[in-house]
């Protein structure tokens, strides 16, 4: 148990370190990628929603001190997300195909930006400060670079996971 408890700490850590040691640091949109909503998403669809409930909780502990937004913005958009896309895998999708997966990993990302964007403009909004534009053209624009590098890196982890885990394959497809 300690031993499970110490390599998910690890390989949290690892992914935090992966995401803005090496991710950021690429050139051109390449540095919009983010892993740590592939990730999530995995392990919400493979291991279950309390896993990746630990796995969230300690990576968005890390980004909010990480980050120079108020403390909580990044657990709240984050847990706000994770249960949102629990709720479009139990309710809405019915397998684990290549396409489930993009549709989560798309209302994911798609439902963290605009959480986190809301949460920030009523920070702004209830200490009168001025946070600048909210919705403008860089932001639709980073959140497009977003999406499709995310959505790329899911498909390229779909297969290379589709590789060497049975845990992807459709159980009522046997062959004869």
């Amino acid at each position: 148990m300690i031993y499970r408890i110490l390599l998910n700490i690890i390989l949290g850590s690892l992914l935090f370190i992966l995401q803005f040691g090496l991710i950021s640091a690429l050139p051109g949109f390449w540095r919009n990628l983010n892993l740590i909503v592939v990730v999530l998403v995995f392990i919400l669809v493979l291991k279950g929603f309390r896993i990746a409930l630990w796995w969230l909780l300690g990576l968005a502990v890390l980004l909010d001190i990480y980050s120079f937004l108020p403390f909580g913005i990044n657990i709240l958009s984050y847990l706000w997300m994770i249960i949102f896309t629990n709720l479009v895998l139990v309710k809405l999708i019915t397998n684990r195909s290549l396409y489930s997966f993009v549709v989560l990993i798309f209302f994911a990302l798609v439902n963290l930006k605009f959480i986190a964007i809301i949460f920030i403009f009523a920070i702004n909004f209830f200490t009168n400060s001025t946070g600048g534009q909210i919705f403008n053209l860089e932001i639709l624009i980073n959140l497009l670079f977003s999406l499709g590098t995310t959505i790329l890196a899911a498909v390229i982890i779909y297969y290379l996971l589709n590789l060497v885990s049975r845990k992807l394959k459709p159980v009522f497809l046997v062959k004869s």
